[in-house]
């Protein structure tokens, strides 16, 4: 019996030993957290009357909002917590939709580029074009310039030869005592007449060496 009166009394004693701790322990958190207390204490009483700035001779006063507890501290702060996530969550969606408006700029901007390189070919190619034509037209002016060259030698050589056929075409009519019928400017008549006229001679020629053939015969 008296060693279970012992066994509770080392009971009670461990027991009230942890109360002990944990009473000290209380305490000091307590203790801890008292200086949060006075901190808030101290904010609500700076808060409670309307501030008013006379410095550097100013006239206009400075409200200062109106907390009436700590209650009132903590739900400012909630506020402004709050309000914060807000700005954080605005900034967020405003910077993605600055990134998507980078990324369109950049995705337009290298498109301009690849249209530029596009021109740029085509530009090229044209350039190439015109170089070659160019250099055709230079060769067909040159070809030009020489067939003008021979034309007009050509022309000046048919003058001469119409000069020609005009004079031989007058002697013809002399010799066989005929007018000029044909006009100047008909060559094509005239050299026909002088063919004709040089036809009849031959045929002269011929008839007088076959008649002087025969005289030597006989």
């Amino acid at each position: 019996m008296k060693d279970k009166k012992n066994e509770e009394i080392e009971s009670m004693k461990v027991t009230i030993s942890k109360l002990e701790e944990t009473r000290e322990l209380m305490e000091q958190r307590v203790k801890d957290y008292h200086i949060y207390e006075d901190f808030l204490n101290k904010v609500v009483a700076h808060t409670q009357p309307h501030a008013k700035d006379t410095s550097s001779g100013s006239h206009q006063s400075m409200v200062v909002p109106r907390l009436e507890s700590i209650n009132d501290v903590i739900h400012r702060y909630e506020t402004f917590i709050a309000a914060r996530d807000d700005l954080l969550e605005r900034q967020r969606h405003a910077m993605e939709s600055l990134e998507r408006e980078r990324k369109a700029m950049a995705q337009l901007e290298q498109e301009k580029i690849q249209t530029l390189i596009g021109l740029n070919n085509e530009l090229a190619t044209l350039h190439v074009r015109y170089d070659q034509a160019l250099a055709n037209t230079v060769s067909w002016e040159g070809a030009l310039a020489r067939i003008t060259q021979t034309g007009s030698e050509k022309i000046s050589e048919l003058g001469q030869v119409r000069a020609a056929t005009w004079s031989m075409y007058q002697e013809v009519c002399r010799q066989r005592g005929e007018p000029v019928s044909v006009a100047e400017s008909n060559a094509e008549a005239q050299l026909a007449a002088i063919k004709e006229f040089l036809q009849l001679t031959e045929q002269i020629v011929a008839l007088c060496a076959h008649k002087h053939q025969r005289q030597l015969a006989t």
